[in-house]
């Protein structure tokens, strides 16, 4: 707990000295920042804490884009319930337009101008130990390359800023550059994060390390080789990162029955790197409110506001085997228990379970407060699993599926073509990973997204966001827009 307190001390005390920017719209280093800060390696830590603070504040967001658009999600009325967003059920159709609250990108900006920041001026501040400041390199060039990652899987071309800005003079008002780009500056940035950071540290699940950055690479390489600039090796290093990652120590699989503590209790064996959040400390989000059915009495913060409901199609995915042990942690229903603090159109209400928060008076007083998983070692069987089977070797790749399977309670599956493993793949990632923020890239990544999304409604050769309408209206040289919008 100390370490926590300290962490979200830094995260305030930063917050306040250094407000977020708009990445078209930035201010120049104020005085407080050029001049009376950046001089010792405290300064270059708080640097880094605010930082963390922007990741942490893109988090909810990112879990939207990664999951709003999937088959995983579907409105209430649906299941036959009148609650309905208008926003998020035009989102989960993909019919939002550039002026949509879901296609601003600034959340990633502000990570990238921090991180900029701190990779800048850390290099200029004298270290005794010099693995502490590589270590705070590591950290900002992995929480940069993890913005980039989310503006390059959702927007395509992006402009590529890797330097802080210095005075209103400069050409602020930057274009987009290919996507290709942007995939190798990931690349690099994750590179030298790999280089610089510990493989081990007392707070490891919510900092970065080694195996975060290793994680995010294999991510990144695994979606860059179904791209026509994919680099040759991408898979290889997949498979050469993934077995550096699986070859540690620090992390291994939870038995199945164990399965809800890694969003129950957090900071589990496998996880590589999470959002910590604790309510006493004031630090929140909006996973309850997304997900939980809707309280009795609204004045009362104990329900949510059931935004999306888990689909038809995921809740039958977990029916063809019910004794799937990630089922009951993945989806719930209302029990008895429970039921008489909820409204009565809820009751007997399907909902996302993975988000509890802590409830401190039952039925009275519930804080949306549980770590949030980013990366866990499941991941990354899954991934060397695909690798191996784009590879062509699909026996080497079902050894690693039937791990994950098995952990589930599930007994093994046999496919021989690569058509069918990819398939298999993408049916284990969705029940593992079903509301973590992954559904929506997995589709696209393999091509499958008109194969799971059918309605009529959907918007269904559009693969990337707008470019905010209203960057484009400060800065035209962000056109041409994307396609379709």
């Amino acid at each position: 707990m100390k370490t926590k307190n300290i962490y979200f001390t830094l995260m305030l005390t930063f917050s306040f000295l250094v407000s977020s920017c708009d990445v078209l719209d930035q201010i120049p280093e104020s005085d407080i920042t050029s001049t009376n800060f950046w001089k010792t390696p405290q300064d270059a830590e708080a640097g880094l804490i605010a930082v963390y603070n922007q990741y942490r504040g893109s988090v909810y967001r990112s879990f939207e884009l990664g999951e709003g658009r999937s088959d995983n999600l579907e409105i209430p009325p649906k299941w036959g319930y009148e609650m309905i967003n208008p926003q998020a059920m035009e989102f989960n159709n993909n019919i939002v337009d550039a002026n949509s609250g879901y296609c601003t990108w600034g959340n990633y900006y502000n990570v990238v101008t921090r991180s900029n920041e701190v990779i800048y001026y850390t290099n200029t501040i004298s270290f005794a130990d010099e693995a502490e400041k590589n270590r705070i390199l590591g950290e900002a060039y992995f929480l940069r390359a993890s913005a980039y990652f989310t503006l390059a899987k959702n927007w395509g071309a992006v402009p590529l800023i890797v330097e802080p800005f210095f005075s209103q003079g400069e050409n602020m008002y930057v274009s987009r550059i290919p996507v290709e780009k942007i995939y190798e500056q990931i690349v690099n940035d994750l590179n030298i994060a790999k280089q610089n950071l510990p493989v081990t540290r007392s707070d490891q699940r919510i900092r970065a390390t080694k195996a975060a950055a290793q994680v995010l690479l294999c991510d990144v390489l695994l979606t860059r080789s179904y791209t026509s600039f994919a680099s040759s090796d991408d898979l290889e290093k997949v498979i050469e990162n993934a077995n550096e990652i699986l070859a540690n120590p620090n992390y291994s699989l939870l038995a199945g029955e164990n399965y809800s503590d890694i969003f129950r209790l957090g900071n589990t064996s496998e996880s590589i790197f999470e959002i910590w959040s604790d309510y006493t400390q004031n630090a929140t989000h909006s996973f309850c409110n997304y997900f939980l059915p809707r309280a009795y009495d609204k004045s009362r913060p104990y329900g949510g506001e059931t935004l999306m409901l888990p689909s038809h199609s995921l809740d039958d995915a977990f029916g063809e085997e019910p004794q799937d042990l990630r089922y009951e942690t993945t989806i719930a229903v209302l029990s008895k228990e429970e039921e008489q603090y909820y409204d009565n159109n809820v009751k007997g209400m399907k909902y996302g379970n993975k988000y509890l928060g802590t409830v401190t008076i039952i039925g009275t007083q519930r804080y949306s407060d549980d770590n949030i998983i980013i990366y866990r070692l499941p991941e990354v069987f899954l991934m060397k699993a695909e690798a191996l089977v784009k590879m062509n070797k699909v026996s080497e790749a079902l050894v690693l599926i039937n791990q994950i399977r098995a952990r589930a309670g599930l007994a093994s599956k046999t496919v021989e073509s690569t058509p069918d493993a990819l398939s298999l793949i993408l049916e284990e990632r969705r029940k593992e990973f079903a509301f973590e923020g992954k559904r929506w890239y997995d589709l696209v990544r393999m091509n499958k997204v008109g194969e799971f999304k059918k309605e009529p409604e959907f918007v269904h050769d559009r693969f990337l966001l707008a470019v905010p309408q209203g960057e484009v209206d400060k800065n035209p040289a962000l056109l041409p827009q994307n396609p379709t919008y």
